[in-house]
């Protein structure tokens, strides 16, 4: 007999916290030999692509304080270090002029594609559409990779968010107490989120002036995930992509992160593979992110191509 498992989850915006702990009792009842997971997108409009990879990630929060309270600038300015000034010029010293990330060891598990990966992988990207759509006025590749590689196959070190001192309307001549910043990092294959945490959390610490109180909070962490496109359920995806689509079907990587993926993949036992029908217009993380009715049809169609040619398959 054949039958399908359905996993529903509403938690992709906070970490799964639930999902992952359903996951690890229900090792039994989810067993399955395919598993196809619907939180990838488009390489681009109505360009077929069946997601092989996603890229591992790792959070922090950071507090660098120097005293109990906002201090007068005009009083103590030019005697008190600056937490926030210290905090953001080690910041900054993470990458290089030219973009490459500074910080001991980062680099350390990470391997070149092979020829093999350079063939098979979409890592194009549409520089001009992008930049049109957001309005973005920079780009910024690694030395020796493209903006394409940038994403889907490269490690990422990211200021999320960096603040401190009075940041309300009108104007406080402060020496902010503190300073504080919200960092993340994308990780690919072999990089763990353990060690890229301490190497980021010593190199900050090492390099804070003396005397400043430096407190770190380790988040989200999740390794990069990968799969094949070999198996069964890759090549089903992809014949059901392109009989809706009517294009040749992608293999492409996904550089977001699921942090679910990896244990899905080992609970489950099953050949996995992402699949979607998302772009980068609609705005992902953003204010008025929106799916488009025309991709949703086109979405439970080629799930109907799946679930037929697996069902038809001997």
């Amino acid at each position: 007999s054949r039958y399908i498992n359905v996993l529903l989850s509403g938690e992709e915006e906070i970490g799964k916290p639930s999902t992952m702990g359903q996951v690890k009792d229900s090792a039994e009842v989810l067993k399955a030999d395919h598993m196809v997971v619907i939180d990838s997108h488009l390489p681009g409009p109505g360009i077929p692509g069946v997601t092989l990879g996603t890229r591992g990630i790792v959070t922090m929060e950071i507090e660098v304080r120097n005293s109990n309270q906002d201090l007068h600038s005009g009083n103590l300015g030019g005697a008190v270090l600056n937490p926030l000034r210290a905090l953001s010029t080690v910041l900054a010293s993470f990458w290089d002029p030219q973009g490459k990330i500074t910080i001991p060891h980062f680099y350390d598990q990470v391997e070149p594609l092979t020829k093999e990966e350079k063939e098979l992988y979409t890592l194009d990207f549409d520089k001009e559409r992008i930049a049109k759509h957001f309005n973005i006025g920079a780009f910024a590749a690694e030395p020796g990779h493209s903006l394409g590689e940038g994403i889907f196959t490269r490690p990422t070190l990211e200021i999320n968010g960096l603040w401190g001192g009075y940041t309300g309307e009108g104007f406080k001549t402060v020496l902010p107490a503190a300073a504080y910043a919200k960092i993340s990092c994308r990780l690919v294959p072999d990089q763990d989120p353990e060690q890229i945490f301490a190497h980021i959390a010593e190199a900050l610490k090492k390099a804070l002036p003396k005397g400043l109180e430096c407190h770190i909070h380790k988040g989200e962490g999740a390794i990069a995930f990968r799969s094949s496109a070999d198996t069964l359920i890759a090549k089903t995806v992809s014949a059901a992509y392109q009989e809706v689509m009517g294009k040749p079907c992608q293999s492409a990587l996904l550089g977001g992160s699921i942090p679910i993926m990896p244990l899905l993949a080992k609970v489950t036992g099953a050949e996995t593979v992402l699949m979607g029908y998302g772009l980068d217009e609609d705005g992902p993380h953003a204010p008025n992110e929106h799916f488009g009715l025309d991709r949703f049809q086109q979405g439970f169609l080629t799930m109907c191509g799946i679930f037929s040619r697996l069902m038809n398959h001997e």
